[in-house]
């Protein structure tokens, strides 16, 4: 069942799985941290059934652009002040961001 979300099926231009990563950030923007975990590690399932090394790693790359840019936002800001760690609008998302990597 889950090869079947990593191959393009009739009628179909790409792979649904690209269509969910695309949406992923508008899929997750409601769900409560644990849910977006339960999401990732779904998806990363599926992602596994792909059979090709190099298709597979790309999807990886696109799972997890979304935390790993918000996690290079947090690094910048950290540079420029080390204080922004201590602040709870950084500690929750950077939580969440380990949590789902």
């Amino acid at each position: 069942c889950k090869r079947k979300f990593v191959t393009v099926q009739p009628q179909e231009s790409a792979p649904f799985i690209e269509s969910v990563l695309n949406e992923l950030p508008g899929i997750t923007s409601d769900l409560d941290p644990s849910q977006v975990q339960t999401c990732y590690e779904a998806l990363g399932t599926i992602i596994a059934d792909q059979p090709d090394r190099f298709a597979r790693e790309a999807l990886i790359a696109k799972l997890f652009e979304w935390p790993n840019q918000a996690w290079q936002a947090i690094m910048r800001a950290a540079a420029e002040d080390q204080n922004t760690l201590l602040l709870a609008e950084t500690m929750r998302p950077l939580a969440n961001i380990l949590g789902t990597n």
